[in-house]
């Protein structure tokens, strides 16, 4: 083998390297290519080697001169001495992971399935709506629809005069009801005490103030002013309440008869259809009424 040369990245000769010559020149995407020449002639000092075995069986179709071509190490600067090393072996597998490389994605989905699921919930929960009045429905399949009427109301404003007089009416009624169950109060007490407590003078003198507010509401009945609507049923109203008094006079003489009380109960009997008669008397005069 006859010593060659070596050349730098300029492409200028260094220093010779016994046994191979070789040049080392540098490209511009950062290889370099070793450039072997292999001589097949002995040298002085290796004369006792064996001859090449392409010059030995003088074949001269294989080249004198190889061309290697070797990458550069990416992780250090500059040229390697020698011959650069090349990793052999099998390539190296890395497992794939299979999970989700977003665990939390299904956390929307999850709550906007429960808010579908709440409305729906809460939507059956909620009682049916109230139909109003005057549309139509329909009761059932192939059934005919039918229409309600809405309800006739007539709103009347009634003349001052006519108003007024109306709830003096009501208030008459209201007294009456008053006496009679101020009367009821003192009969009951009476028969339950049984002539000790309360006393004849008490149950006496209740009875009497009875008589007075009977008096006076037959007094009010008889100088009410009527409006001319009422002029026709009004009398009847005035002569039902003049019977009170009398009625309830009768009570107080029963209560002075010397019998067991058969009489007062009578007279409390007897008034109690007096008030009706008032009382009827007066819802024959709001019927009057225009």
């Amino acid at each position: 083998v006859r010593i060659g040369q070596v050349g730098g990245s300029d492409g200028r000769p260094h220093a010779e390297t016994p046994g191979f010559g070789c040049g080392l020149f540098r490209r511009t995407c950062g290889s370099v290519v070793v450039n072997e020449h292999i001589d097949a002639g002995p040298s002085k000092s290796e004369s006792n080697r064996s001859p090449h075995p392409d010059t030995a069986s003088g074949d001269d179709s294989r080249p004198s001169v190889k061309f290697h071509t070797v990458e550069r190490n990416p992780g250090r600067i500059g040229l390697l001495p020698g011959f650069p090393r090349v990793r052999r072996g099998a390539p190296i597998l890395v497992p794939v992971s299979k999970e989700d490389p977003k665990p939390g994605r299904w956390i929307l989905p999850a709550v906007i399935v429960a808010l579908i699921g709440f409305t729906y919930l809460f939507v059956n929960a909620l009682p049916p709506a109230a139909i109003p009045v005057g549309t139509t429905t329909t009761l059932a399949a192939g059934a005919t629809p039918t229409t309600v009427a809405p309800e006739e109301t007539t709103t009347t404003t009634l003349p001052p005069e006519i108003a007024a007089f109306l709830e003096v009416v009501d208030g008459y009624e209201s007294t009456a009801n008053s006496i009679l169950a101020d009367i009821h109060t003192t009969n009951t007490a009476w028969e339950d005490g049984g002539g000790d407590d309360p006393s004849f003078a008490d149950t006496l003198h209740a009875f009497e103030a009875s008589k007075e507010d009977a008096q006076a509401l037959s007094d009010a009945v008889a100088a009410t002013t009527t409006p001319d609507a009422y002029t026709d049923v009004w009398p009847e109203a005035v002569t039902a309440a003049a019977s009170l008094p009398p009625g309830v006079n009768a009570i107080i003489e029963g209560l002075r008869a010397p019998d067991d009380g058969t009489a007062r109960r009578e007279a409390v009997a007897a008034y109690e259809a007096l008030n009706d008669l008032f009382l009827k008397a007066l819802d024959q005069v709001r019927a009057a009424t225009p």
